[in-house]
């Protein structure tokens, strides 16, 4: 027999797995902030108490890291108690599903345009309200006083731990909740200015918001936590990078 005119058709591409839609809805996800909020100042108090007992400087690098990592946890254990209770804590729930290569790709190309907005924004405030700027520019250098330590430890924090948690709680929990209940843009500015309120840093709460609500955006589309997470470490690093060439 002869060669076949037409090449074999190609397969077709396994079908991508659907959006997680956890069972949480508004209020859970109220509860889970205010359970949030009340789990973070209990656990500063106690860490403040310990340190004091043991005669640990609060301003220390121990006591400023583990209040960091603290944070983390609960940012991790606010949704995680929730969905036990609902009966719901399994992984696919809060996204964990294999990623797509090219999601994590581009997951980081949008995380390194975020930065390189932030920079723009720093610029335009600095040339139409310089007071602002000022103030945006206090708010960074306080912020990394507080993350002040061993470059290898401040990385750890900032490029794999703080992305980890904050996804976890601001995309897959917050924004997924919400996401069921209300219109996915709506869900997605909520979750954002949470984000960006989160932080306690006014004045650079425009570009904080995008990063919010790029990473939001990167979890419906990917349907997975792996890609905002990407894009959240990429921004942190390459604005750990460039402060620190600056």
């Amino acid at each position: 027999m002869g060669e076949p005119l037409l090449p074999p058709a190609p397969e077709p591409a396994a079908p991508r797995p659907a959006a997680p839609r956890p069972p949480w809805g508004t209020l859970d996800v109220a509860l889970g902030l205010f359970g949030g909020i009340a789990a973070m100042v209990g656990a500063g108090l106690l860490v403040a108490a310990v340190a004091s007992a043991v005669g640990l400087p609060t301003s220390g690098v121990v006591c400023r890291y583990l209040l960091v990592f603290v944070g983390d946890a609960v940012l991790l254990g606010a949704p995680l108690g929730v969905a036990v209770a609902l009966g719901a804590a399994t992984a696919r729930n809060f996204g964990f599903a294999r990623p797509r290569p090219r999601g994590l790709l581009l997951a980081v190309v949008v995380g390194l345009g975020l930065d390189a907005l932030t920079l723009l924004y720093g610029a335009a405030l600095q040339l139409a309200v310089p007071a602002v700027a000022e103030r945006a520019t206090a708010e960074e250098t306080r912020q990394m006083a507080a993350l002040d330590g061993p470059w290898p430890l401040l990385f750890v924090a900032a490029v794999a731990l703080a992305p980890l948690a904050e996804e976890v709680f601001f995309r897959a929990f917050v924004f997924a909740g919400l996401a069921g209940r209300l219109r996915p843009a709506l869900a997605a500015a909520i979750s954002a200015a949470l984000f960006a309120a989160s932080h306690g840093m006014p004045a650079s709460a425009p570009p904080l918001f995008a990063v919010g609500y790029a990473c939001a955006a990167l979890y419906r589309r990917e349907r997975n936590i792996w890609a905002p997470i990407a894009c959240h470490a990429a921004f942190n690093a390459a604005a750990l990078v460039l402060r620190a060439v600056s």
